[in-house]
């Protein structure tokens, strides 16, 4: 017999943590931050009941999914300002990352919307919640 997991952590429990997950960086690294808060939002209720297999499946691919992207979002900075920026230049360049994202976090849903405009607003939630974590910091 195995258990189901209900709602175990309530949205608000899930976003008081995700908030202290969000500046608490132990590891120093940009994608620390959005991998801790990816795992939290694995908790957070979903429409079918998980086993606890189905969760450790689920909780690994969201800590997976928030490496690759903050991977990739660090590589592209490195690209842009160069290897060995300042921490001024560094800065700027997170602010403008987050700056970025909100915009595309920010618009608007459509009824009969593509799924580009749909990828892109969720891409700009990524890299608004990666680049805030780190300015926050």
């Amino acid at each position: 017999m195995t258990a189901t997991f209900g709602p175990i952590i309530t949205q608000q429990a899930v976003g008081s943590l995700k908030w202290v997950g969000g500046r608490f960086d132990p590891f120093g690294e940009a994608s620390a931050a959005l991998e801790t808060v990816s795992v939290l939002d694995s908790f957070t209720p979903s429409l079918m009941p998980r086993t606890s297999q189905h969760q450790g499946l689920a909780s690994g691919l969201h800590l997976l999914g928030a490496r690759f992207a903050g991977g990739r979002l660090d590589a592209l900075q490195t690209l842009v300002i160069g290897a060995g920026a300042s921490t001024l230049t560094s800065l700027v360049a997170r602010t403008a990352t987050a700056a970025v994202g909100h915009g595309l976090s920010m618009l608007p849903e459509l009824e009969h919307e593509t799924l580009w405009r749909s990828g892109a607003r969720s891409a700009g939630a990524v890299v608004r919640a990666r680049g805030d974590q780190r300015c926050a910091l």
